[in-house]
C-alpha cells in the first residue's frame, strides 16, 4: 500500500475535523466577540451553537474566555460542564504573545466526560488592534481515533497526529502513554522542514520498524504520519510460501503456488491501493473529483499544451437558503443532482469537480467560443426545477471563466481569475457568466478590501443611524423619522450608504449590519418613549437578506419585545426588488406576521422596479415612497410631475400614504403638496441627524403645524 495515498486520505479527514471546529470558534468570536456581556446576544449564540453541535460529535464544550484569568463569558456543552474551565497552556500562549491564529492545545483525559480530549483555540481581535478574549472549543480524540482504527490497513499499521512542537495529539495503536508525548527528537530529523514525504524509522513508541508518510496540515498545526511494517509487506505471501512448501517438495509447483500466493497478495493489496486513492481525490458527495485531484488534472493540462483551454467556476445561486429552509439532505441532494447535469453537459474530453461547499470547476479544452457555449447550456440546465422529497427545488448557478493562455499558465492562476470573474457575474446579477478582464481584478480587490473594512466596522461597531424627518405636507407637523446607516469611519469620517452600500450583497454582511442598527435603532427609540417625546414612528429599510431569512419576523418581534417597545412605533421599508424577487413567498410571509403583529410597512423607490397591483394587493403596505429621482427633475422633466401626481391617485385609491424623498427645494414641496402626496422628507426640511439630536429637534418644531416650511432646514 502506497502511504503516500493513505496520509492524503487521512489529511483530508483530519482537515475537515478541524476545519469544522474553527468555524464554529469563528461564529462564536463573531457573534459575541464584540459584545460579550450582552445576554440577549449569549441567549442567541447557545442555540445558534447547540443546533450546529448536532452534526458536529467530535466537539463537546465551547468557551469564550478572558485569557488572563480564564473567566469563561460564554459556556456551551454537549453534555455535563468539563471538568477543566479551560486548556491553560492554550491560554498562556494567547496571553503571552496575542498569537491571533488557531492553537492545538496539550491533549488530556477529561474525567468527567471520561474521554480524551484536547483544546483547540483562537483569540478574538479586539478593538483598535488590541488582542482581546479567546474562544475555545475541547475536541473528543475519540472521533479521531475510531476513525483511524476503522481503516484496514493490517494490525501493525500506524498513524500519528503531532503538533508541529512534535506532541503527540492522536495515534493508532491507542496506547495513552504515547498521548501528549514529545517525539519531535525522533521525528523532525526525519521530516525536517518538508511539507510531505517518506521516512523510514523504527518507532519508539512500540520498536516496529515501518515505512512512513506524512504531510503538514494546510491550515491547522499539524503533521499526520502512518506506516506500514516491513513485515506487513511480505507477511501474507511468506505464510502462503510456507504452506506450500509443506504441500510439496517439488521447486516448481513452489514456484506455482508462491506465484499464485503473490499474485492474490498484490491483487488485495492494488485493490486497497486503488480504494485508497479513489478515496483521497474524489468528493464522497457526488463522486467528482475533489479540488485537490482537479488542480492536479488542470496542471498536467496545461503543461504539455499550448492548446486554448477554458476554466469554468461556477456556485449555485439561492444554496444557503435551499439550507436553511429546507435542510442539508435537500442541500447534498441538490449538489449531486447538479453534479449529474454537469457530467452530462460538458465535452467528452472535458471534466468536472467539486471544490467543496456549493462551488464546483469544469475544463473546457477549447477556444473561448466553446467555453461560452457550455457556460450557455450550464445555466440553461441549472435554471430547470430539482425533484426533492415531492417539492420542487429552483436555484441558477453564476460562472467565471478564465482562457489558458491569455489569464493564466498554471491551475492556481487560471482558478484565481476564474473566481474573480465569477465573482463579477453575481455582482452583474447572478445566474449569468462573465469571461475573465484584467480590470476586474482591481475592482473585486477593492469590493473585498470594502467587505473586510465594513466586517470590522460592524465587529468595532462603527455603523449607527441618523435620522431623518419626515414632514406631513398637510400640516407641517414631524410625521415620523428615517432610519439612515452612517459609518464613523476611524480615518476617512462619517460616511454615507454609497461609500459602502455594495457591501450589502453580502449576505451574511447585510444581516449583521442590518441587527446591528436595528439594535441601535431600539434603544434610541426606548429612550425618546421614557422621555416623552412626540414622535410617530421610525422607518427602518430591511435589506434583502434579512427579508429572505425565515426567521426574520420572529427576530424583530423578539427585538421588539425584549425592548419593551409597542410595534406601531416600527416601520420596515422594503425596495420594489426584494418585494417581488425569487423568494416571493418567504418575503410575503415575513411582511405578513409583521404587519400582523402592529408594525407598519412600506415599498420604497416605488416607481423605480417592476411592481404590480396584482402584487400590491397581495401585501400589507401602508404608504408608497417616491423615489428622489422622480423628484429631482420635477422642474424640468413634465413627464416626472405627471408620475409623480399618478403615484398620489393611485395611493389614494389604495387608502396608502405617499412620501416624496429628496426634496431640496420649496417649488417642489409646493408641487408634491398639489399633487396629493401626503408627507415628504429631504434636505430643505432636515438633514440627516444623529440620535443625540433628535429630541432638541423635535422639542424645537413642536406646536409648529400649519405650514410645512416651518419644519426648517437643519
Amino acid at each position: 500500500m502506497t502511504t503516500r495515498n493513505l496520509v492524503g486520505m487521512l489529511t483530508q479527514h483530519t482537515e475537515r475535523t478541524f476545519d469544522s471546529v474553527d468555524m464554529l470558534l469563528r461564529i462564536v468570536a463573531r457573534e459575541l466577540g464584540p459584545r460579550p456581556e450582552d445576554p440577549i446576544r449569549k441567549s442567541e449564540l447557545a442555540a445558534k451553537v447547540a443546533q450546529l453541535a448536532q452534526d458536529l460529535p467530535h466537539i463537546m464544550s465551547v468557551r469564550l474566555l478572558d485569557p488572563d484569568n480564564a473567566t469563561p463569558l460564554f459556556e456551551f456543552f454537549r453534555t455535563s460542564p468539563t471538568g477543566r474551565s479551560a486548556d491553560p497552556e492554550a491560554l498562556a500562549i494567547h496571553a503571552s504573545n496575542h498569537y491571533l491564529g488557531l492553537q492545538i492545545g496539550h491533549p488530556y483525559y477529561d474525567e468527567t466526560g471520561r474521554a480524551w480530549v484536547v483544546g483547540v483555540s483562537r483569540r478574538v481581535s479586539g478593538q483598535e488592534g488590541v488582542p482581546g478574549l479567546v474562544v475555545q472549543a475541547l475536541l473528543n480524540l475519540e472521533y479521531l481515533q475510531s476513525f483511524y482504527g476503522s481503516i484496514d490497513m493490517g494490525h501493525d499499521a500506524s498513524i500519528s497526529v503531532i503538533r508541529e512542537d512534535g506532541i503527540m495529539i492522536a495515534r493508532r495503536p491507542f496506547n495513552p502513554a504515547d498521548i501528549g508525548r514529545d517525539v519531535s527528537k525522533a521525528l523532525w530529523p526525519s521530516i525536517g522542514d518538508r511539507n510531505r514525504g517518506n521516512y523510514h524509522i523504527t518507532a519508539l513508541t512500540d520498536g516496529i520498524t515501518r515505512i512512513y508518510g506524512f504531510q503538514r496540515l494546510d491550515r491547522t498545526p499539524l503533521v499526520i504520519t502512518a506506516g506500514l511494517s516491513e513485515a506487513s509487506i511480505l507477511a501474507e505471501w511468506r505464510q502462503e510460501a510456507t504452506r506450500a512448501m509443506g504441500i510439496a517438495g517439488m521447486a516448481a509447483l513452489v514456484l506455482m503456488i508462491l506465484g499464485e500466493a503473490l499474485a492474490r497478495l498484490v491483487g488485495h493489496r492494488e485493490k486497497a491501493e486503488r480504494d485508497l486513492i479513489h478515496a483521497a481525490n474524489h468528493d464522497s458527495l457526488t463522486g467528482l473529483s475533489n479540488r485537490a485531484a482537479f488542480q492536479e488534472r488542470l496542471d498536467a493540462a496545461v503543461a504539455n499544451s499550448d492548446l486554448p483551454l477554458c476554466v469554468l467556476l461556477l456556485d449555485l445561486d439561492e444554496f444557503k437558503a435551499i439550507n436553511d429552509t429546507l435542510g442539508h439532505d435537500a442541500g447534498d441532494s441538490l449538489l449531486c443532482a447538479a453534479a449529474v447535469r454537469l457530467t452530462r453537459i460538458v465535452p467528452n474530453r472535458g471534466f468536472v469537480a467539486r471544490l467543496g461547499g456549493d462551488e464546483f470547476a469544469i475544463v473546457v479544452p477549447d477556444a473561448l467560443e466553446v467555453g461560452r457555449i457550455t457556460a450557455r447550456s450550464i445555466l440553461a440546465s441549472l435554471r430547470q426545477p430539482f425533484p426533492y422529497q415531492g417539492q420542487t427545488v429552483m436555484t441558477a448557478a453564476s460562472i467565471g471563466i478564465a482562457v489558458f493562455p491569455e489569464h493564466g499558465r498554471n491551475a492556481s492562476d487560471l482558478l484565481k481569475n476564474a473566481d474573480i470573474a465569477m465573482y463579477a457575474a453575481k455582482e452583474g446579477g447572478r445566474g449569468r457568466y462573465a469571461v475573465f478582464e484584467p480590470a476586474m481584478r482591481t475592482e473585486i480587490l477593492q469590493r473585498i478590501e470594502l467587505h473586510e473594512d465594513v466586517k470590522a466596522g460592524i465587529e468595532e461597531d462603527l455603523f449607527v443611524p441618523f435620522y431623518q424627518p419626515q414632514i406631513s405636507l398637510r400640516s407641517g407637523e414631524i410625521s415620523g423619522f428615517e432610519a439612515l446607516a452612517r459609518w464613523r469611519h476611524p480615518v476617512k469620517g462619517l460616511l454615507g450608504p454609497a461609500a459602502f452600500g455594495s457591501a450589502f450583497e453580502n449576505h451574511d454582511l447585510a444581516i449583521a449590519m442590518g441587527r446591528k442598527l436595528f439594535r441601535h435603532i431600539m434603544s434610541d427609540v426606548k429612550d425618546w418613549v421614557a422621555s416623552g417625546l412626540a414622535f410617530t414612528r421610525v422607518a427602518i429599510n430591511a435589506a434583502a437578506a434579512e427579508l429572505d431569512h425565515p426567521d426574520y419576523a420572529s427576530w424583530v418581534l423578539n427585538e421588539l419585545m425584549t425592548s419593551q417597545i409597542p410595534p406601531h412605533y416600527i416601520e420596515i421599508e422594503v425596495t420594489e426588488g426584494v418585494l417581488f424577487g425569487k423568494t416571493f413567498d418567504r418575503v410575503q410571509e415575513n411582511l405578513l406576521r409583521l404587519h400582523g403583529a402592529g408594525v407598519r410597512i412600506s415599498l420604497d423607490d416605488f416607481g423605480t422596479g417592476y411592481a404590480s397591483l396584482t402584487h400590491l394587493k397581495r401585501f400589507p403596505i401602508s404608504a408608497l415612497k417616491i423615489d428622489r429621482s422622480f423628484v429631482h427633475s420635477l422642474d424640468s422633466n413634465g413627464i416626472d410631475g405627471s408620475i409623480v401626481t399618478a403615484v398620489a391617485d393611485l395611493a389614494r385609491a389604495l387608502k396608502v400614504e405617499v412620501i416624496a424623498e429628496g426634496v431640496e427645494q420649496e417649488y417642489q414641496a409646493e408641487f408634491l403638496k398639489k399633487a396629493g402626496c401626503t408627507h415628504a422628507q429631504g434636505y430643505f426640511f432636515a438633514k440627516p441627524m444623529a440620535s443625540s439630536r433628535v429630541p432638541h429637534f423635535i422639542e424645537s418644531h413642536a406646536g409648529t403645524s400649519g405650514d410645512f416650511r416651518i419644519a426648517g432646514r437643519a
